[in-house]
């Protein structure tokens, strides 16, 4: 799970000029806690996340959310609802004409911003880790503590014995940290 520090780290570099078309994978792997083969497609171009699987700024009530296709290690589809800081990220990066994913040269970018941010061996779904983890101490749409086992569920596609295993000994995240993480753009 990456600190508060090492996640600024990881936006300021994807921040650049140079990195921008990568930033919404980051940002859909650290504050959408998506599986890197589900946001990447394992980078076939065939399966690389399209604007279309976004609703961004939905009617209603609704919130925005990534209708994720069968793709990933799961093999399963579902739907993500997407943070405040992570739609405005995104609603920037499409309005820029970027792709959700770029069609070309994504994992040597995505190398790349790893080493520049004194991030390179992180394991491939760190990210994910760390959107969990910080999920539980300060859930960014009831802006409580997250208890509900079903929503991580439907939020994050893995069953509570993966969460008890790997999500839930966060004590050492503080509130005041996580309510700083969910605010990062």
């Amino acid at each position: 799970v990456l600190t508060l520090d090492e996640s600024k780290r990881l936006i300021e570099v994807c921040s650049r000029p140079k990195y921008e078309a990568l930033k919404p994978f980051v940002f859909l792997c650290l504050f959408g806690g998506l599986r890197a083969g589900e946001a990447n497609g394992n980078w076939e171009q065939e399966k690389l996340l399209k604007w279309d699987d976004f609703s961004l700024q939905p009617e209603g009530n609704e919130r925005p959310f990534l209708s994720l296709p069968f793709v990933g290690k799961m093999k399963s589809s579902r739907n993500v609802d997407l943070s405040p800081n992570l739609v405005k990220v995104l609603l920037q990066a499409k309005k820029n004409n970027f792709s959700v994913i770029p069609n070309k040269n994504g994992i040597n970018l995505w190398k790349k911003i790893r080493k520049e941010s004194k991030l390179a061996k992180i394991k491939p779904n760190c990210l994910r880790h760390t959107a969990i983890s910080y999920f539980y101490r300060h859930n960014p749409f009831t802006k409580q503590e997250t208890l509900n086992e079903s929503l991580m569920t439907r939020q994050f596609g893995n069953s509570e014995d993966v969460r008890d295993r790997f999500y839930k000994n966060v004590n050492r995240l503080s509130i005041s940290e996580a309510k700083a993480f969910w605010s990062l753009t």
